[in-house]
């Protein structure tokens, strides 16, 4: 499973603040994806589209005749333009998949924190009729989420994680697990969302500045443009 992987990773990596795992994160993400584009992409193929469009371009800048005597030129660019947009689709599909999975894992991971002090946090539940609640047990027990139904059914599970929505096991939690648990199968309340807070990474600035994408996408372009470039990838 793709999150057990992570977590090990992660644990590996444990010693390190939280901002400074987020950064090794974004370098690893940001290699493991170039380095599935470049092996997936048709580099000869984009090479050679490449050169002969800066040809084609570098005709069109010489030309100086007739606008209808350039057509064919026009042609040939935008042709060479889609041929490397086809050529680049897929490959681009597979490096993004890595990323994907790692994000929604970070999320999970890194997005919220528990509600302190006399924080108030809301929850909702589906079917609606039905009501959640954020319980704190004990400083030692931690906190816990209790669902009552309309009928008068309740259940009351543990949160071990700050995950802001809890459900039923669904076929793409095989892949990257919900670090909170699921509802029972078959319970009349098939998801609750919880208003938890984010977690601050960065000292100072607005609240969009602060939370853990920030420096994580800041960290996975700037690594990822540098491997481009240093290993001219097309």
């Amino acid at each position: 499973m793709i999150g057990a992987a992570f977590a090990a990773v992660d644990g590996l990596l444990s010693p390190l603040p939280a901002l400074a795992r987020l950064v090794v994160w974004a370098i690893i993400a940001a290699a493991v994806s170039m380095a599935a584009y470049r092996l997936t992409s048709p580099q000869e193929a984009l090479q050679r589209i490449r050169r002969r469009r800066a040809e084609v371009q570098g005709e069109l800048k010489a030309y100086d005749g007739a606008i209808a005597d350039a057509y064919p030129l026009l042609g040939e660019s935008l042709r060479l333009a889609f041929a490397q947009l086809l050529r680049v689709l897929l490959p681009t599909a597979v490096a993004a998949l890595p990323i994907l999975a790692l994000l929604y894992w970070l999320d999970m991971t890194y997005g919220y924190r528990f509600p302190a002090g006399d924080e108030t946090i809301a929850a909702r539940a589906d079917p609606p009729s039905a009501e959640a609640e954020l319980v704190k047990q004990s400083e030692e027990a931690g906190w816990s989420l209790a669902v009552a139904t309309a009928g008068g059914a309740r259940l009351e599970l543990p949160l071990p994680e700050p995950v802001p929505v809890v459900h039923e096991r669904r076929w793409w939690n095989a892949i990257i697990g919900n670090p909170a648990g699921y509802l029972p199968e078959g319970w009349p309340v098939e998801l609750v969302e919880i208003d938890l807070p984010q977690r601050d990474y960065l000292p100072a600035g607005p609240g969009w500045l602060r939370p853990w994408y920030v420096p994580f996408l800041a960290v996975l372009f700037a690594a990822s443009l540098t491997i481009k470039i240093g290993f001219r990838i097309i």
